[in-house]
């Protein structure tokens, strides 16, 4: 007699008991995939995660013996959820998760890719977000499970052009899906965890490095860091107040050094990537990070990397917000980046608009100065924070001009919201006590900065009327 779904329950009590191998692969496999009380599709699952993670092997070359030792325990762990199943007479329905897609995604995609003809882009992009949620011991992310549904669902990627994918070779204006974008993202880093020693993972776009910078400002901030101490990694109060005066004299002269001194201060980024940094055309990729938006004279700095499990509701009921950063610029900067665009109307980076531009080294002065610590555009990227908040302006907006979220807990963007205004009054307070002149308006279209969940004040007299 064949039993129904509920069966898979009392087959997933009898698994693993005598193998602790198989019990780890288990246990990992629903804190990756939170699975239903009944364990439906447990068995398609298993199959599933398996094609993945051979997927992810056939790719990457030589595989590391940890990633081989992964493979062998997730076949063993597949083998003996299918004998459990045959023994105890527990019979498969066909796509028996597709009604819960929406409760349990990542365990529905999972199961998905069981099915025999499933694509190896799908298979690849489920095996390497696998393997990542392994590797930190947390679920995959509902952004990531939603890319691995698009996967399975739009047109096949050719071998070929997912060998080009995963090189970094794919021009970014040929990417037109976003679980490319997040494959090629997220393969750097299964290279460098479950490659062979030796194994060249490709290279970091500007898109992988603007991101961690992002995160590293804000992962490894210590308290002191978020009380507003200052450290050797810091400039000192006099060389922050000469610096940022000197900043102020190339801008006022149109020196490339101004335009780099003023981003690599409003972004937190390394001297290096600022002359990547893109300007904002019907071109420019859907998954920038930072872009400069010559047209307003404002610089865009998405953190949504940030928060990437924030909530959502209804956009009728809340203030319309994203975490994209719209900081206007000082004025003279912004009509110097117009001239200069009308005169290289082809430029698609910042360094574009100055060609005259020489490569600047993250250690070397930003002014001549005799101190032993010299004030250097690495300690400068570090600073703007501390000398906003020195000027008494609030955390969260001294984060948000300077792209330095180490002076906040990274819970704050869950629940802040900050409406343009606060930002254009912090900035121009800024850039009065850096010598910048006065920035330009915010656009109209800007949204509020944070949380997407924070009610209007219309909502908020609708719930308390009687």
């Amino acid at each position: 007699m064949m039993h129904s779904e509920v069966s898979y329950t009392s087959v997933l009590s009898a698994i693993a008991v005598d193998d602790p191998d198989i019990g780890h692969a288990l246990s990992m496999l629903t804190v990756l995939a939170p699975r239903p009380p009944d364990a439906a599709g447990i068995g398609r699952v298993c199959r599933g995660s398996l094609t993945a993670v051979r997927a992810v092997i056939s790719m990457i070359g030589t595989p590391s013996e940890k990633l081989l030792k992964i493979e062998s325990d997730m076949r063993a762990l597949a083998h003996v959820v299918a004998q459990e199943l045959r023994e105890s007479g527990t019979q498969e329905l066909a796509l028996p998760m597709l009604a819960r897609t929406g409760k349990y995604p990542q365990w529905s995609v999972l199961a998905a890719l069981a099915e025999p003809d499933m694509p190896v882009g799908a298979r690849l992009a489920a095996g390497v977000e696998l393997l990542r949620s392994w590797k930190d011991g947390c679920e995959i992310t509902k952004a990531a499970t939603a890319d691995i549904a698009a996967a399975i669902k739009e047109e096949p990627i050719s071998m070929h052009g997912l060998r080009l994918l995963l090189e970094g070779l794919t021009p970014d204006e040929e990417i037109a899906s976003e679980w490319h974008r997040r494959l090629r993202r997220s393969w750097r880093q299964a290279v460098l965890h479950f490659g062979e020693v030796g194994t060249t993972p490709p290279p970091a776009t500007f898109e992988d490095r603007a991101r961690g910078q992002i995160l590293e400002s804000s992962v490894y901030a210590s308290a002191a860091r978020r009380a507003g101490a200052s450290n050797h990694r810091q400039l000192s109060k006099l060389q922050s107040n000469s610096t940022l005066a000197q900043i102020g004299n190339w801008i006022e002269s149109d020196d490339f050094r101004g335009v780099y001194g003023f981003v690599t201060g409003t972004t937190g980024f390394t001297i290096d990537l600022i002359p990547s940094i893109p300007l904002q055309s019907p071109t420019v990729q859907s998954d920038w990070v930072v872009v400069i938006d010559v047209a307003t004279g404002c610089l865009k700095m998405d953190v949504s990397v940030l928060v990437q499990e924030a909530a959502r509701a209804p956009m009728a009921t809340t203030i319309m917000s994203n975490f994209v950063c719209c900081k206007p610029m000082p004025k003279k900067l912004a009509d110097q980046l117009r001239s200069r665009l009308e005169k290289y109307p082809n430029a698609r980076w910042l360094r574009d608009l100055y060609p005259e531009a020489t490569a600047l080294d993250a250690r070397s002065s930003v002014l001549q100065c005799h101190d032993e610590i010299k004030p250097s555009w690495s300690r400068l990227r570090r600073s703007a924070g501390t000398f906003i908040r020195n000027l008494e302006i609030d955390n969260l907006l001294a984060c948000m001009i300077s792209g330095d979220f180490g002076h906040i807990p990274r819970s704050k963007l869950y629940y802040a919201c900050v409406e343009p205004k606060e930002l254009f009054e912090a900035s121009a307070r800024f850039y009065q006590g850096a010598g910048w002149g006065a920035p330009v308006p915010m656009p109209t279209d800007t949204l509020a900065f944070g949380c997407r969940v924070v009610p209007t004040d219309a909502q908020i007299r609708n719930i308390n009327q009687w």
